[in-house]
Parts: structure tokens; sequence; C-alpha cells
């Protein structure tokens, strides 16, 4: 039986190279000039104060890629979802500055290339053993845009299972999660996961947090309804709106607030090249304590 292959759109313009299971695309993004200055921070690490002009330039980001794959696998792929996160972060980069991150989903690691050059630490999380390897590798050949040395890190957490042995960092106040909307059971175990660490993060040091999911609406023909629908976003919709009546307990009995927003995308330039579609989609969701 032949398993179906998914392939991003991303992709769809690239030649690929015979016989490499792996691709390499260089995605070109537009950024401000800097002027690098080191200075020693307090406990010991090497900041990177950046002096940001006005004219903007171009750099480019290599990443190793897949072209197309099966399902379990789609995370080795760039995705439309992600680009637009990396515009938004670009854009926003005071909102990420100096701050520290979790990342779910991470796939390749482009995103967490973006956000390493705004973040005090980033933990960047996938669970295919494949997957994770080619975020590793992605981040270390593209260790230039990293803000501050060590400050990104790769761990394998699995949304599926109470994540034994990973510990997100205390300190930690924004989620990131990038084209992760695809598979129901995928996306109920996101949320479980999300929730379980919100919980653990303002039952500790954290008065509030922020976590943002960008994503593709895919439609599809349903043989069952006779119509085009797109399933997978309306059911990521019920478990993002459901968090407005949650009744979530954390520390002393503090009660957890929920505010969702939708981010306006006209209200951020495009940094990245590839088409930006009216089904492209962020949500910023606000957590905090009352």
């Amino acid at each position: 039986m032949d398993i179906p292959a998914f392939l991003s759109d991303v992709h769809l313009d690239k030649v690929a190279d015979k016989g490499q299971d792996l691709q390499y695309t260089r995605f070109k993004f537009l950024c401000s000039p800097e002027d690098d200055e080191a200075t020693d921070e307090e406990d010991g690490d090497l900041k990177v104060e950046r002096r940001r002009s006005t004219d903007y330039g171009w750099d480019v980001i290599g990443i190793q890629h897949r072209m197309s794959t099966e399902l379990g696998l789609v995370g080795a792929q760039v995705w439309r979802g992600a680009l637009l996160m990396a515009d938004y972060i670009i854009e926003n980069s005071h909102l990420f500055d100096e701050k520290h991150c979790l990342e779910l989903g991470s796939g390749t690691g482009l995103l967490g290339i973006v956000l390493g050059q705004f973040t005090k630490t980033l933990c960047c999380t996938d669970y295919n053993a494949e997957v994770l390897a080619l975020c590793k590798r992605n981040l270390d050949e593209n260790k230039r845009f990293q803000r501050h040395p060590n400050g990104v890190s790769v761990s394998k957490l699995d949304w599926f299972e109470t994540p034994v042995g990973f510990q997100v960092g205390l300190e930690t106040s924004v989620l990131i999660v990038a084209d992760c909307v695809y598979d129901n059971e995928l996306t109920d175990a996101l949320f479980k996961t999300i929730l379980s660490t919100i919980k653990h993060l303002l039952s500790a040091t954290q008065n509030s947090l922020t976590c943002y999911f960008s994503m593709e609406k895919r439609y599809n023909f349903s043989a069952i309804e006779l119509k085009v629908v797109c399933n997978e976003y309306d059911h990521f919709c019920r478990k993002l709106f459901a968090l407005e009546s949650l009744e979530l307990i954390v520390g002393d009995g503090l009660k957890v607030n929920f505010a969702i927003e939708e981010v306006d995308r006209d209200n951020f330039k495009q940094y990245f090249c590839y088409e930006r579609t009216d089904e492209l989609e962020i949500w910023c969701v606000t957590v905090s304590t009352m």
C-alpha cells in the first residue's frame, strides 16, 4: 500500500537535487543592517548590542529540509505558517527581546533561527528523532544569527505523553506554535501540553504568558458532507475559544484568564519571500492570573 506524500507549497517551485534525501534552500529575508558591539553581562554571558538602522538590506538563512514526506514527517518541510510567524517576529522584535521562549513543533528550525536573533533563551522542541536532528543541524549551521552564544537549545517533547525528563524553564514567558494544525488528535494533545505548561509556569514564577499560534487553513472536499470543509482548522478554533470559559486554578487559588485575539496580517510587513494568502493566520493568547 502506497503511503500518501505531503508537499508544502513553499517547495513547489524548487527543483529537487536528484538522489538527495535532504534538499538545501536559501531563504532570503529583509533585515536592517546592524553594527554589533559586544559587552559582558553580569552573569558572564557575552551580549551583542545591536544598533539598528532604518535602511533595509537582505540576508539569507540556509535550511536543509525534505521536499515531500508522509504525514508523520511533515516537520521536515518548511511551511508558510512559519514564514508568516517569522515576519511577525521580525516586525515586532521588541515583544521577544531578551525573553525566554518555548517553541512547540519546531520542525526544521527556521523559526527558531529567526527567534534566536532576539531572545535570551529559546528551547525548540519536537518529537520525531529525524526532525529533531534536522532542527539541531540547521540551528548549528546558522549560529551567526543567535543573539546569545548557546542561547538556543533543542529538546524532545511528546505531546501524547507526560514529558518525563522535560522541564520547561521557569522564566519562560512566550510559547510559539507554527503550522501544527493538521490532525485533530494532534491538536488535542497540543492543547493538553500547552495547558500543562501554563499551569506549571503560573504556579511557579510567572504571572502572565503569551502564546502564539500561526497556521494555514487547509480545505478539502468531504465525500460525506459533499462540500469543501476545513475540519482541522474548525477543530482548532473550538479548542482555542474553549479556553475563554475554562476554569483553571493555579498556585494559591488564582484563576487563569485567557484573552484571545487574531493578529491583523496587514499590520506587519512581509520580510520573507512567499505567497501570503488569506488562509494564513496568527492568533495571540494572553494568559494571566486574576
